[in-house]
C-alpha cells in the first residue's frame, strides 16, 4: 500500500508532503504495476524540479519513501507541490477500484493505494 499525506496551510506557510510504500496493483494486460510507476514518476519529477529550481532536497528519499517538511514556502514552491497533488488525485480517479481517499483534520489529505 502507498500512503500519501499532503498538507498546505497558507501561500507562504509550511508544506508537508510524504509518500511511502508500494502499491499492489497489477495491470491485467501487461502485469506491470502502472500505479506505482506513475506515483514514482510524479515524485521523481517533483524532487528534480525542487532541487534544480529551488535548491530543495527531500528530508527522506529512499526506495519507496519521500518526504518534504518545509517550514516556509513561496508561491512557486507551493505550485510545484500543488501540481504533484493534482496529478496524484487524477491518478486516483483513474484507478478508483484500487485506491481510496480520506480527509483528516487540519487540511491533510491521505491517499491510500491498495489492491482489493
Amino acid at each position: 500500500m502507498t500512503t500519501i499525506t499532503i498538507s498546505f496551510t497558507r501561500m507562504d506557510g509550511p508544506i508537508f508532503f510524504d509518500v511511502e510504500g508500494h502499491t499492489g496493483y497489477q495491470n491485467p494486460e501487461t502485469g506491470n504495476n502502472d500505479v506505482c510507476v506513475a506515483v514514482s514518476a510524479i515524485c521523481s519529477g517533483l524532487v528534480e524540479h525542487l532541487r534544480k529550481e529551488h535548491g530543495l532536497l527531500p528530508d527522506i528519499c529512499k526506495d519507496g519513501h519521500i518526504r518534504y517538511d518545509i517550514e516556509a514556502s513561496t508561491l512557486r514552491i507551493r505550485e510545484a507541490f500543488k501540481m504533484a497533488e493534482n496529478s496524484l488525485k487524477w491518478l486516483q480517479s483513474q484507478h478508483p477500484d484500487y485506491q481510496d481517499i480520506l480527509t483528516v483534520p487540519r487540511g491533510r489529505e491521505i491517499f491510500l493505494f491498495f489492491l482489493q
